[in-house]
């Protein structure tokens, strides 16, 4: 900010200044952001891990997960197309691939992180506390605008509000 500095020392501080952030048109509002965290007991130890997304205001386009106590065969056949499925150090490791794109603005993403708990789901591999968990991603990450977490809202002047998971993993189960 020296630019501000000197500025400062050979002009008056402006009453009013417009700083562009986006394309023309000029924006006259910008949604905020609330970046929290959703914890859940711990799970089952058949889910090893669960890990998809980089940062708090994208949609992931990547999301992996790894079970244990199952084959590579009964994998494949739990899930067919829906998520790639391979041998790994700690059991089998699920992969699910999406389409990433900036929180604000989600409705042509494809989140991974939605997409691999919703395969998981419909594959029978998960149970009880870990299912419960990856139903509410999968539900909250249905719409993109926090329909099923009650929180959907639209005022009018600005675009609806927009919810995603950016980052979920496991952390000590």
């Amino acid at each position: 900010f020296r630019d501000m500095e000197h500025f400062l020392k050979v002009s008056e501080a402006p009453l009013f200044s417009l700083v562009p952030d986006a394309s023309f048109p000029c924006c006259n509002g910008e949604k905020g952001i609330l970046t929290g965290s959703f914890v859940s007991e711990p799970l089952e130890s058949t889910l090893v891990s669960f890990k998809g997304g980089q940062v708090h205001n994208m949609v992931p386009d990547a999301a992996e997960a790894v079970l244990a106590g199952i084959t590579l065969e009964q994998a494949q056949n739990a899930v067919g197309d829906m998520l790639k499925v391979e041998e790994a150090e700690n059991g089998i490791r699920f992969t699910a691939k999406g389409t990433a794109c900036h929180a604000a603005d989600p409705f042509n993403a494809v989140s991974a992180v939605e997409r691999l708990a919703s395969g998981l789901l419909k594959s029978g591999l998960v149970s009880g506390k870990t299912a419960r968990i990856l139903q509410f991603i999968a539900d909250i990450q249905s719409d993109f605008q926090g329909t099923k977490a009650g929180v959907a809202a639209d005022d009018k002047i600005s675009t609806p509000l927009t919810l995603v998971v950016g980052v979920a993993k496991t952390v000590e189960g």
